[in-house]
């Protein structure tokens, strides 16, 4: 059962020992630096509160296994990927689940959202899905030639 530990630490400094449930294949930390987000292998994800050293959330979030995380830089939501295909958004204020899209049958393996926070973009074998959290509209690239391997945005947001 995950949950999270107070430690003894000689050094006066406040930390937590957070045990999961299975092995950790992603971590993300939201932007103001409060909440980790922690993917499991087994599918679950888990948002804990490192201000309050608790178990904030936690979903089943993919049947076959979480593989990418990532939190929206403006708002409490936090994207997840995984072994199902399919790309999930969820409220961590309310713990809801607020989107789903099937983007594939391979793997989305890694995500990111753009730095204004409206666009997320998730690799998924050799193509690239990218979806519109206002609009809740998605679109995808033509196969690339060899399974895309990881994903960044420019600073600016522009490419």
């Amino acid at each position: 059962m995950s949950g999270v530990i107070p430690v003894a630490n000689p050094l006066g400094t406040p930390r937590q020992r957070v045990v999961l449930d299975d092995v950790p294949v992603a971590l993300a930390w939201n932007g103001q630096g409060s909440h980790l987000a922690v993917a499991l292998s087994n599918g679950a994800v888990n948002v804990i509160d490192a201000r309050a050293g608790a178990l904030h959330h936690a979903w089943s979030a993919h049947a076959q296994g979480a593989l990418c995380i990532g939190w929206n830089p403006h708002q409490a939501l936090l994207a997840s990927g995984g072994q199902d295909g399919c790309l999930r958004l969820w409220d961590t204020r309310s713990g809801s689940l607020q989107r789903e899209q099937r983007v594939g049958r391979a793997w989305v393996e890694k995500l990111v959202w753009h730095p204004g926070g409206r666009w997320c973009a998730a690799a998924c074998g050799k193509v690239i899905h990218w979806w519109d959290a206002e609009a809740q509209r998605g679109w995808k690239t033509m196969d690339h030639p060899a399974t895309v391997a990881d994903l960044a945005w420019s600073p600016d947001g522009r490419v």
